[in-house]
């Protein structure tokens, strides 16, 4: 309630108390939404009760709201009653499992599986109607064990075939039948399900099953800075390509190609865009050439010079043939076909990316990682250069 105006502005009414309500509706990564959030002012009424209240939020995510009155003027301002009702949807559906998979009646809702509405529930996999089993891809689980071995059995030696998750489902997961990591891997994070849903990444991944590559390993870790490694190991060392030797290639050895994502991007769009910046625009040259050396049976000193110039094709050399470091980073000769719009691999993963990711806000997130990388590095002194001087 507005009051104790002087009496000249009773009489003529051209008091603006710029006071009111403020609500700000965030999700839960602290993400202003835009569309529950707003400002209820009060009108310049003397005297007067006035309500101040909104239409129906609709929150279709979790998160949190934030409501708190100002008043800007010396006009003193009175709020009283102030209530924020909250009313929930029914509930349509509850399903609770034990941890290896099997589903607690007397804590979910009635199940008939001749009329499923949802059928993607257990770990969100696809429930199979005429036998009740959920579907992750390679293997049907039936809720306790799996039906068929595992594919890459040789791996778990020490554990029956059939067993789910090694006999530990609190500690391990196994996505799609066929490989168990652990629960807090990058496997099991939303920019990782992203990256792996796309064709282009199944395509990699087949790479390293059969053929040529079978023996070398691609992997995934969240530590430190987000980056794109090409390793040769043998029993005693781990060298970057670009700096081994012949002799390091006469015994035993193997390849191990790693991509780093930057832990704070694990949980979102852009640590999608950023799995296929690594993989797309600076590892799978690297992994090809490779591959085609290995075909090729190149061995020895041969093979080191060619591994070394792969090491540095992501490289800007300055007029001297010395190494520079732009700004943005390394792999500015990577960047560099990105900001000339010429990276065409992973413009064509993140299209993949988008199409497979749940909802816009992810979408969303994905092209803008990308966009404003690209101006980033549209920018930088090196790359302006190096894109002037080299017909790439």
């Amino acid at each position: 309630m507005l009051s104790n105006l002087p009496e000249e502005n009773n009489q003529n009414r051209t008091v603006q108390p710029q006071s009111g309500i403020n609500f700000v509706l965030y999700n839960n990564e602290f993400d202003v939404v835009e569309a529950n959030t707003g400002y209820l002012p009060v009108d310049d009424k003397i005297n007067a009760i006035q309500v101040l209240a909104t239409d129906k939020l609709v929150m279709t995510e979790a998160g949190f709201i934030e409501i708190f009155a100002n008043n800007e003027a010396v006009t003193p301002v009175y709020y009283d009653n102030m209530m924020v009702v909250m009313s929930s949807v029914s509930v349509s559906e509850v399903n609770a499992y034990y941890s290896f998979g099997k589903r607690i009646p007397i804590l979910s809702s009635p199940f008939d599986t001749d009329n499923l509405s949802n059928k993607y529930l257990y770990n969100e996999k696809e429930i199979q109607e005429m036998t009740g089993w959920h579907d992750f891809g390679a293997r049907m689980l039936n809720g306790e064990r799996w039906f068929i071995p595992d594919p890459k059995s040789e791996k778990y030696y020490n554990t029956s075939n059939y067993a789910y998750c090694l006999n530990n489902p609190i500690k391990f997961i196994d996505p799609d039948g066929r490989e168990v990591i652990e629960a807090d891997n990058i496997k099991n994070t939303p920019a990782y399900r992203i990256y792996s849903s796309t064709p282009m990444a199944k395509i990699m991944y087949d790479k390293f099953t059969t053929g040529a590559m079978a023996a070398h390993t691609l992997s995934f870790q969240t530590h430190g800075e987000s980056t794109f490694g090409a390793y040769v190991v043998t029993a005693k060392t781990k060298t970057p390509i670009s700096e081994v030797t012949a002799s390091q290639l006469t015994g035993e050895y193997s390849f191990e190609f790693k991509i780093n994502l930057l832990s704070g991007e694990k949980e979102y769009g852009s640590g999608a865009t950023i799995l296929g910046h690594e993989v797309f625009l600076h590892g799978e040259k690297e992994i090809e050439g490779i591959q085609n050396l290995i075909k090729n049976g190149i061995t020895g000193e041969k093979l080191a010079k060619e591994l070394n110039n792969l090491g540095n094709l992501s490289q800007i050399k300055d007029n001297n043939g010395n190494i520079v470091i732009p700004k943005t980073g390394s792999g500015g000769a990577d960047h560099a076909k990105y900001a000339a719009w010429k990276d065409d691999s992973f413009q064509k993963y993140v299209k993949q990316a988008k199409n497979v990711a749940d909802d816009e806000k992810t979408r969303k997130s994905i092209q803008n990682h990308y966009d404003s990388k690209k101006k980033e590095y549209s920018e930088d002194p090196w790359i302006i250069w190096w894109n002037s001087t080299h017909n790439r």
